[in-house]
């Protein structure tokens, strides 16, 4: 099995035409080129997930910010701000600039010229880290509760829905009867 049937990219668009790879008699790889919906999801989740080329990205502290809305980067990354001596952890506000500072001082990123971190190529590090799952994002699928709150919430939402779906269930079940005894009544009354 260990050959070389197809080419791969990082970048999205390698894939120019359709190719059917047999593995096995009964399985076969479908690799067609895939199509992106740009209006269906944010751009800075788009370049986050690999869907548009890093490479083009002329701006990518968007990206960075909706990151750090999502997931603590100051904490998976381990960063300490760049220009304080002590700082207090659970006051600091971080932003993304902030981060994209800390991290290229961390990785030793600086600007030719001036010696300055270079924000910019830290910012295009940490979007590359992402799009390579070394720097993880994911997402919950819709209708998943994370809070034992709003799991319980659920759960007696359901409990009043059933109790409800049970009284109409039953005043159903006495309408029938009426109906069922005053049928028998007025054939009774019929027979006389």
């Amino acid at each position: 099995m260990k050959r070389t049937v197809v080419s791969a990219s990082k970048t999205p668009g390698h894939t120019k035409h359709f190719q059917t790879i047999h593995i096995a008699d009964n399985v076969r790889l479908c690799d067609s080129p895939g199509l992106v919906f740009p209006a269906m999801i944010p751009r800075a989740l788009q370049i986050l997930s690999g869907m548009y080329p890093i490479a083009q990205v002329q701006e990518p502290y968007s990206a960075i910010g909706y990151l750090a809305q999502h997931i603590p980067l100051e904490d998976v990354l381990s960063l300490t701000p760049f220009d304080l001596d002590s700082y207090d952890k659970k006051t600091y506000q971080w932003s993304t600039w902030s981060i994209c500072e800390a991290f290229a001082e961390d990785r030793g990123f600086h600007t030719a010229k001036t010696a300055q971190p270079d924000i910019y190529r830290a910012a295009n590090a940490m979007l590359r880290l992402t799009a390579e799952g070394r720097i993880l994002l994911s997402f919950k699928p819709p209708g998943f509760f994370t809070s034992t709150k709003y799991e319980k919430l659920r759960v007696i939402e359901a409990d009043l829905q059933n109790e409800s779906d049970q009284e109409s269930d039953s005043e159903e079940q006495q309408q029938k009867i009426v109906i069922t005894r005053g049928g028998f009544s007025a054939l009774a009354s019929d027979s006389e």
